[in-house]
């Protein structure tokens, strides 16, 4: 009998009603606050555990020595019996307080936490402390992620990757993507609201600052063909991807979205944009494939143009299939997926016209001012669909992003040119640099064992938009262009 393991169940008497005198104290929403705040200073020590034996007749005291000397107990089931204790208590604050009663039933988690900053917390108010601890939290959540967002921008900046055009943005995610499919157990739980701010909030603030790049007087200065191609080319990869993507490869709604909106806008950023409109759960990783996608073909076809542009050279001025470098440079524009990109093709083509740059990255930009209206269009589209779908329409708020608002504001702020230049390039590299840290942050939310049973689903779909913008915008870049000539 000596030797028989440790019961996994044990049965605990109540007779001093000390358990109930917790759930007592809990209830009273002052005790409560007292009893969180006395739980994050209490150390990991033999004389607090003694002391915690012994009944207390104050209440909030005694539920304190009593959820101290339970995970500290020497029988299994007295730990087990401090989860089931916790597990019973729903308020946010308290759960946060004392859910460092972990496997090895030491209540410490708070109390390291709180070693660099306990003199100031213990001269603070009882009501400042829990927020003052989750802003700090989050910053330095935060702070973690714009750590490595800083490395990838120098990596973005060395010369190997620099010639091959890489954004920092998308080596964030691939760090951000390695770092979550291996060490990311070793995240403290307190800084994953600064992730996830990152993931959402920082990136809100860049695409707003994303107007700075872009003014109404490019688009005016393009004309009626560089403008109609980008509205063509927009809309038409919005609906083919989304048609392509549900009907044909059986491809959730979301996904299918998002890989259709990088192609069809600014690559990267754009599905950014869109997975802010989108209300799901799942909308950050499904925005991580469409990201991979985008950025593939991206790549893809900013070394397959030059190739195009050589062979179309070659043809004789009489030939419909060819193009000047004006043109070309609005098929460029009008049909590669990121801004960096599209000022890669004209530079890498040799002896290329000033003119052939100028009009990629007008046509591009204009493809940027055009994502404010895409995004309103398609929070009115969603917030109508639910409303359908819905008994009662005020279960649904308002899915217009007022940051797609903010941006507009920003656009027509540049057009007046009231910021000097050097203002604007700083804000652009800032710019930058925020939706490198957004980026990083959803990468480090990808766990690849949430992907199985994707399959080549958004290959597939991504293949098909590159094959119709390549392809199909040559066609409609070409019959555009000669439609305007024909007419003026």
């Amino acid at each position: 009998m000596l030797r028989k393991p440790v019961s996994k169940v044990e049965v605990l008497d109540d007779s001093n009603r000390r358990i109930v005198n917790v759930f007592d104290v809990q209830r009273d929403p002052h005790l409560s606050i007292r009893l969180r705040d006395a739980l994050c200073f209490t150390p990991y020590a033999e004389q607090e555990f003694l002391r915690a034996r012994e009944p207390s007749t104050n209440p909030m005291e005694d539920a304190q020595r009593t959820l101290a000397v339970f995970p500290r107990s020497i029988e299994q089931a007295s730990e087990s019996l401090c989860r089931l204790m916790l597990a019973g208590m729903t308020r946010q604050g308290f759960n946060q307080a004392i859910r460092s009663c972990n496997g090895s039933g030491a209540m410490t988690k708070l109390h390291h936490r709180s070693g660099s900053t306990g003199a100031l917390a213990l001269s603070l108010p009882f009501w400042l402390r829990q927020p003052l601890a989750a802003i700090s939290d989050a910053i330095a959540g935060v702070s973690f992620v714009a750590i490595f967002a800083a490395a990838a921008s120098y990596l973005a900046g060395l010369e190997p990757i620099h010639a091959l055009s890489l954004s920092p943005l998308v080596i964030g995610l691939v760090m951000g993507i390695f770092y979550a499919n291996t060490l990311h157990d070793q995240t403290p739980d307190e800084w994953r609201a600064g992730i996830a701010f990152s993931a959402k909030q920082v990136l809100r603030i860049a695409i707003v600052l994303y107007g700075f790049r872009i003014t109404f007087q490019d688009v005016g200065a393009i004309g009626v063909d560089g403008f109609a191609v980008s509205l063509i080319m927009l809309s038409s990869t919005l609906i083919f991807g989304s048609w392509l993507g549900r009907k044909v490869c059986r491809l959730d709604a979301e996904t299918s979205l998002l890989t259709s909106a990088g192609a069809a806008i600014c690559g990267a950023a754009a599905v950014l944009a869109t997975e802010s409109v989108l209300r799901s759960k799942t909308a950050e990783h499904k925005a991580v494939i469409a990201v991979a996608m985008v950025v593939s073909f991206g790549t893809l076809a900013m070394f397959l143009y030059p190739l195009i542009w050589k062979g179309i050279a070659s043809l004789p001025t009489s030939s419909w299939m060819h193009m000047d470098a004006r043109t070309f440079g609005i098929y460029v524009g009008g049909t590669i997926h990121e801004v960096a990109q599209v000022v890669a093709v004209p530079a890498s083509i040799p002896g290329s016209e000033r003119a052939m740059a100028d009009s990629a990255v007008i046509v591009k930009m204009t493809r940027v001012l055009l994502l404010a209206p895409t995004l309103l269009l398609l929070s009115v589209h969603l917030s109508r669909s639910e409303t359908r779908s819905l008994s009662t329409a005020d279960k649904t708020g308002s899915r217009v992003p007022r940051f797609a608002l903010y941006f507009l504001a920003v656009v027509g702020m540049n057009s007046l040119y009231a910021f000097p230049h050097y203002a604007l390039r700083l804000i652009d590299e800032f710019d930058t640099f925020l939706l490198t840290i957004a980026m990083t942050a959803i990468g480090m939310s990808t766990v690849f064992s949430k992907f199985k049973g994707v399959g080549a689903r958004p290959f597939i779909v991504a293949l098909g938009l590159f094959l119709w913008l390549s392809i199909g915008g040559f066609f409609v870049t070409q019959g555009v262009t000669h439609l305007t000539r024909t007419i003026a």
